[in-house]
């Protein structure tokens, strides 16, 4: 009891539940809700403290509370969860009556696909569920057989983790998002880095010369010679810049543009790292 207490947020702690229940409105108690739930974009089930601490904290004040906040939670929260914690929370009433948007960002290379195709039929058919997300930047596909952790770690494509998975076919639909066709055709699969960032490359100015830019870190941060992988690790420093250069090594594929045997071999490094 005394772990509850220290969780509790402290407009509770303080007044008491039945200060804030019988004392405020039903509307400004859900108004209170959705600002706890405002702290940020998604939830997550873990045991690590985090920014949504005050909102599970809240639901687990009393029953009375949890009844009024959960269905605040599951309207505003994005519920980011692995495949085995998908598993575990399918077999909560609440979570198959109410969840609306869920994210698997996880999925381990001992994940059969039988089971993954199982949760994902089950998750579909949940009557509230809005959207499905698979985050292509959360998941790996290690090659069969493969028993080094280091695989699990490895990043994929989409493509790769598709056909690990025997999800069937995938479409490029946007940048960072794939669409699943098939029995999985409502399932979503993203890349929440490349969709963060892809407003700054797409606000790139015209004059804009990635090249000049590359030229310039090297020289400012002293890095080594045009023989070594500088233009790969710098490219990696910003998407737009990554960007740039492959429409410079492109530009120079199509003969639109001429470099110089310094930058041509600095390119030449740039696309094969």
């Amino acid at each position: 009891m005394s772990s509850l207490q220290e969780t509790r947020p402290s407009f509770i702690s303080e007044g008491g539940t039945d200060y804030f229940t019988d004392k405020l409105s039903a509307e400004l108690r859900v108004a209170i809700y959705t600002f706890l739930s405002s702290d940020s974009a998604y939830a997550k089930r873990s045991h690590e403290r985090s920014n949504k601490q005050s909102v599970t904290a809240i639901l687990a004040t009393n029953r009375k509370l949890y009844t009024e906040a959960v269905d605040t939670f599951y309207k505003t929260e994005i519920l980011r969860l692995s495949v085995e914690q998908l598993r575990d929370c399918l077999k909560c009433q609440d979570f198959r009556t109410q969840a609306r948007h869920v994210q698997i960002v996880e999925l381990r290379r001992d994940v059969a696909h039988a089971r993954l195709h199982a949760s994902l039929s089950d998750l579909l058919s949940l009557p509230q569920i809005k959207k499905v997300e698979m985050l292509s930047d959360s998941l790996a596909a290690p090659t069969a057989g493969s028993t080094s952790e280091l695989a699990y770690h490895y990043p994929a494509t989409v493509r790769e983790v598709v056909s690990r998975w025997r999800l069937g076919q995938v479409t490029c639909v946007d940048i960072g998002r794939y669409q699943l066709n098939g029995d999985f055709a409502s399932v979503e699969i993203i890349h929440s880095g490349i969709m963060r960032l892809w407003p700054h490359v797409a606000s790139t100015p015209e004059a804009y010369d990635a090249l000049q830019e590359t030229k310039r870190i090297r020289d400012e941060w002293q890095l080594g010679g045009s023989a070594t992988n500088v233009a790969g690790w710098i490219g990696r420093t910003s998407l737009r810049l990554w960007v740039g250069l492959l429409q410079v090594y492109w530009d120079r594929f199509q003969g639109k543009v001429s470099l110089s045997a310094e930058d041509y071999q600095m390119m030449n490094h740039f696309v094969l790292t």
